[in-house]
């Protein structure tokens, strides 16, 4: 079972997948360093630092929509890019009529929104007519003048039945909302399905990966995942390697830009890297025992890859170190699943030397009650501290998304509907 819900609703087929990610970040950056004099390597025993929760957490704007109707755009499972002073995000469902859609509730929206006036605005809705996208899951890329993001489902003709369609690569001009299918995912071995992860740029081509598509995997009948280049001058896709059992298989992570070699994660629990110029493939570090799932991207700081996996540690999740050139894997720290959080499918953000996160359950209360929490580690000692825990309904509740710095605070989204009838958040928090 992907998530446990006790007080929230979770719609739509979303909670039939076996491994989702919504993490994915669209463009994820690279640090050169953190604070003068951290050491970034830690012997923590998962205690966690309790102390009063930070007083700035605030909830901006609550996605709400009468019953029956996702008209507004509704379960926001991505984090906010920010381009010239305003936050771009998707919601997965809502955005009115879905042709094709699932349960009704609408094919994903692009929104808007003001950090100064704390407006948002619905720029565009997916409809899943022939060619359209459906179920946004991933961080916008704000590339030439335009977002570029991708679409889980869609993308199917209007001759195609019996399928949702494999997904799509879109762009959307911020200024005017007019959006654009420019890549429509085929499938089968020869051809990625399902990106849930979002876009990075190098070398003017935009990289991603699909969590399904390319190679058979005998673990899963929706063969492997591949890792693809698009170029958008051309509007060409290739497929530059398809994944096997034995790299890892199922990524649902965008990838982080290194000195032009990529590094990514595979659900399947595996870091890997590779080189766009020689075509090499290969895994940095493979996860050891009970499935660990590192759904989330990477952050790369001074030849360290930092993470997060979803069920690893003592089984709730951990936040990680893989040193890239000899593959050494540090555990910074193992969630207990009880007030520090459980669970994270969420990246991590540096800020004012400090990591921070989010996880989906865990928090005031416990795992099984938890709706998750805002966290921080202390790099040189692993040591962390719970910002916030989510209580549900206008406060938010499980944050699927990383968070985004903006001047002197972090933004996110929380992605799970409640009986109260907040369908997501847009939440800031200064720490």
């Amino acid at each position: 079972m992907l998530h446990r819900f006790l007080k929230t609703r979770w719609v739509g087929v979303f909670a039939s997948l076996s491994l989702v990610a919504c993490s994915g970040a669209g463009s994820v950056p690279v640090v050169s360093s953190i604070a003068a004099g951290s050491a970034l390597r830690s012997n923590v025993d998962s205690r966690t630092a309790l102390r009063p929760e930070v007083p700035g957490y605030s909830v901006l704007f609550v996605f709400k929509n009468a019953p029956g109707s996702y008209a507004n755009g509704a379960l926001p499972l991505a984090g906010l890019t920010a381009s010239k002073g305003v936050l771009y995000g998707t919601t997965s469902i809502g955005g009115g009529n879905c042709k094709f859609g699932i349960n009704n509730d609408g094919c994903g929206t692009i929104f808007t929104f003001s950090p100064t006036s704390n407006k948002q605005q619905t720029i565009s809705a997916f409809a899943n007519a022939p060619l359209d996208g459906n179920g946004p899951r991933s961080n916008l890329l704000s590339f030439n003048g335009k977002l570029y993001g991708t679409t889980y489902f869609g993308g199917k003709s209007s001759t195609e039945v019996g399928t949702l369609g494999y997904g799509v690569i879109y762009s959307v001009d911020p200024t005017s909302g007019a959006r654009l299918t420019v890549y429509r995912f085929m499938g089968g071995t020869k051809d990625g399905k399902n990106p849930a992860a979002g876009l990075i740029a190098v070398g003017g081509k935009l990289y991603g990966t699909t969590q399904f598509g390319g190679n058979s995997c005998f673990q899963h009948r929706n063969w492997c995942g591949v890792l693809y280049s698009f170029d958008p001058a051309t509007g060409k896709e290739a497929v530059a390697f398809s994944f096997t059992t034995s790299s890892g298989w199922g990524p649902q992570a965008s990838l982080v830009n290194v000195g032009k070699v990529l590094y990514g994660t595979t659900g399947s629990g595996t870091v890997f890297s590779y080189d766009p110029a020689t075509g090499i493939e290969r895994t940095v570090y493979s996860f050891q025992g009970n499935p660990q799932n590192p759904v989330a991207p990477l952050l790369a700081i001074n030849g360290r890859l930092y993470g997060t996996t979803k069920t690893g540690g003592i089984g709730f999740g951990s936040v990680f170190e893989v040193n890239a050139a000899n593959g050494r894997e540090h555990t910074l720290y193992s969630f207990r699943g009880g007030s520090d959080g459980a669970n994270p499918v969420a990246g991590l953000t540096v800020f004012k030397g400090m990591f921070f996160g989010t996880t989906l359950e865990g928090g005031e209360g416990g795992i099984s009650p938890g709706h998750g929490t805002v966290f921080s580690i202390k790099p040189s000692s692993g040591e962390e501290a719970v910002l916030h825990s989510f209580r549900g309904g206008r406060d938010g509740a499980s944050p699927y998304a990383g968070l985004t710095v903006v001047e002197n605070a972090l933004y996110g989204t929380t992605g799970a509907q409640t009986q109260e009838r907040s369908d997501g958040t847009v939440f800031k928090i200064t720490p």
